[in-house]
């Protein structure tokens, strides 16, 4: 009698913890119970009021070292066997789903027709509306549609190298499409210099407003310097005549109390001619100011209006090459329909007498593996090894990834592997001359311990990441139902690319809405239940007035709260996003997470998961290393003491994406955003225990951010 599909699942997830368990094992008992424990956990004692050993002899060291490399030899030769294991096993996984996929490529292949024909007719109806549009002016709306005219060609594009149709004819898809293209960045030019002219005009508003009012206190300040001349003018009159008076008494009489009189008046003079002349001068600096805010004003209104002016001609140009270059692309796309429509129909016609039933264009998925023989290897040579089996290992499992992800998606083989990036850390380089070199003194030997610890602990990382890729591939291939329990029919891959659409809808918010429960469509899974369609329902209103609590662990004790925000976030990134053409790309978290991991992100920086947590009381979460044009993900584990179904809110900066185990719970618009923690809600299902959530952020331009709250009333 037969195992059943749920034994057979739950014996290979036995055989596989039992696997990586004795490997543990295996380690542990090669580190305590072999005297590389003396090599690796005693150290050369000296000072600290202990008594010092004596210094070993070059001939002394060097046997220490062989030893050394003897017994690190077997233990790395062991991780290398179990990595060429977990490769072997890959390999047969792969052939696998190749028997699958085979089937799902025929049927493809003789549906290409039809598609074409679909996206022929679609691209077309699209370049068309972007062309009136662009009439218009009505930029937002054209670049929608010639995006969706460009995916239309991209598809035609996989299609037509899917076929492998003829040169001529993938070129003159090539150059529609590249017209098109341009024809995108025109109208993207055009439609940022329409925004920066509508920026400067505002900025223009203000001081070209006030202009008129400088000019009015400088014409009032020059008529008050005016003023306070003739006064000043006036009062250094009459100190003259004050002095002469007072010359004139002198000259005529003694008479004290006259000269006494005149020399009082030519006090008050001179106070006088003091005040005048403070009354001038601040007269003076006043019309000054104001001369010097008007010169200011104008400067910069003269410097706005030219910006605008540069920027018009920009736009006119911009707009000008637009059009011309989209209505090139339409007539380049239009001419080239009834030839692609030949050369599919001819090439979908010999594939099909030319491919047996075991047969697919995909040659490169059945290529044998190479593992190297590891026999007599020395230390670096089995570490160099065992980087070359790792290489291989996530190639295949990157290979597999892109086979589901082609049916599931229903895209051709490369265009899915191309959306996938290598599962695989950095791994640092051993040092051959270290490793090779005798070791004469404690320096050396010291050296090469390292050297040798290194080496282990690396290996033994991929053996363990090997699991972990292993793991996720098996656990891809048991999915209860559809081709995952095994059954090979294209109604049962056709089924389930059914069902991971639905599921995808119903995350994306432009197809489903903001508020969506998708509860049920979680539990439903790809278990072959027909999973529920989105329906309007009331979900809770998220303002940033209300202040949730902070937390990862949902039970029946504690004080209550309404809102509960996740704080705790590992996070990993930035891979390069640059000019948005990696948005829809599949990096390594979205297949493995493996926080112990290094990648390569942008700009070939290595990067790492680093733990951080929220930045306001709001739960907002932002990587302290955020740039432009980069894309993020944010890892956690929240708990839960039994099953139930929740709402959850969540906002980004700019695009998101929610994955809660491994289920996508929520896609986000394309375009750029600010953040705010009610941006969208789901009503989704968290199992008893532990519930993995991964969220993608992607920033475009200036600042980002991301939120995710989970209501904690039932």
């Amino acid at each position: 009698m037969s195992d059943s599909p749920q034994n057979t699942k739950a014996g290979r997830r036995n055989w596989y913890g039992l696997s990586l368990l004795l490997h543990v094992v295996a380690v542990l008992a090669l580190i305590f119970l072999t005297p590389i424990r003396k090599v690796f956990l005693e150290e050369f004692e000296s000072g600290g009021g202990s008594k010092s050993k004596p210094s070993m002899s070059s001939k002394e060291l060097s046997q220490l070292a062989e030893r050394l490399e003897e017994i690190s030899e077997e233990h790395i030769e062991r991780n290398v066997e179990a990595m060429q294991e977990l490769l072997k096993q890959m390999q047969e996984l792969n052939d696998a789903e190749f028997e699958e996929f085979v089937v799902f490529e025929h049927s493809q292949i003789e549906r290409t027709p039809e598609i074409v024909e679909d996206n022929l007719k679609e691209a077309l109806e699209a370049m068309q509306q972007a062309e009136e549009l662009l009439k218009k002016n009505d930029y937002s709306t054209a670049i929608t549609q010639q995006a969706l005219a460009e995916s239309h060609q991209k598809s035609i594009q996989d299609r037509l190298e899917l076929v492998q149709a003829s040169q001529e004819v993938q070129q003159a898809q090539e150059e529609a499409a590249e017209v098109q293209k341009q024809a995108i960045e025109a109208a993207a030019e055009a439609k940022k210099a329409r925004s920066e002219i509508g920026s400067l005009e505002y900025h223009l508003r203000y001081p070209t407003s006030q202009i008129p009012l400088l000019e009015e206190r400088v014409s009032k300040a020059q008529e008050s310097v005016k003023n306070a001349e003739q006064r000043h003018e006036e009062s250094q009159a009459k100190l003259n005549e004050v002095q002469q008076d007072l010359a004139s008494v002198k000259a005529e009489t003694d008479d004290a109390k006259k000269i006494k009189r005149e020399e009082t008046r030519l006090a008050y003079a001179t106070k006088a001619v003091e005040r005048t002349e403070k009354q001038l001068a601040s007269s003076e600096a006043a019309l000054e100011k104001y001369i010097e805010r008007l010169t200011a004003t104008k400067t910069k209104v003269t410097e706005l209006t030219k910006a605008k002016a540069e920027q018009e001609q920009v736009a006119n140009s911009a707009h000008q090459t637009a059009t011309e270059k989209q209505a090139k692309a339409i007539e380049l796309q239009s001419g080239v329909v009834e030839k692609i429509q030949e050369d599919v129909a001819k090439r979908v016609a010999e594939l099909q007498s030319e491919l047996g039933p075991d047969e697919t264009v995909q040659a490169e998925l059945v290529e044998a593996t190479a593992v190297p023989d590891i026999a007599e290897m020395s230390v670096l040579e089995l570490y160099n090894a065992a980087t070359a089996v790792e290489q291989q290992l996530a190639e295949k499992f990157r290979q597999g990834r892109a086979m589901q992800l082609s049916i599931l998606q229903d895209v051709p083989f490369n265009a899915a592997l191309e959306a996938v990036d290598l599962v695989v850390p950095v791994r640092p380089e051993i040092s051959g001359d270290v490793m090779t070199s005798d070791a004469r003194n404690a320096e050396q030997l010291e050296a090469k311990k390292e050297a040798v610890r290194k080496a282990m602990a690396e290996t033994g990382s991929m053996v363990a990441l090997g699991h972990s890729l292993l793991g996720q591939a098996i656990q891809a291939r048991q999915g209860d139902g559809g081709i995952g329990a095994g059954k090979i029919s294209l109604a049962a891959i056709q089924a389930r690319s059914t069902q991971m659409q639905q599921l995808e809808s119903l995350a994306n918010q432009e197809t489903s809405g903001k508020a969506v429960d998708v509860s049920q469509a979680m539990m439903a899974g790809l278990d072959g239940v027909n999973i529920p369609a989105a329906v309007p329902v009331d979900a809770p209103v998220v303002e940033k007035t209300i202040l949730p609590s902070f937390g990862r662990k949902v039970g029946a004790s504690g004080e209550g709260a309404e809102w509960m925000a996740v704080t705790d976030w590992y996070l990993l990134g930035p891979f390069d996003n640059t000019g948005r053409a990696n948005i829809d790309r599949v990096f390594p978290p979205e297949s493995l997470v493996d926080l112990n991991a290094v990648y390569l992100g942008k700009g070939d920086r290595t990067i790492r998961w680093t733990f951080t947590t929220a930045i306001d009381k709001l739960g907002q979460s932002r990587p302290a290393n955020w740039e432009s044009y980069g894309i993020w993900y944010a890892y956690t584990e929240l708990k839960f003491d039994k099953p139930c179904d929740l709402w959850i809110s969540m906002g980004s900066d700019d695009k998101g994406q929610v994955w809660i185990n491994d289920v996508p719970v929520w896609i986000s618009a394309s375009h750029h955003k600010i953040w705010h923690p009610g941006e969208a809600q789901r009503r989704v299902h968290f199992e008893k225990g532990r519930n993995r959530v991964l969220f993608r952020v992607e920033n475009g331009q200036h600042g980002m951010g991301f939120s995710f709250w989970v209501k904690l009333e039932e």
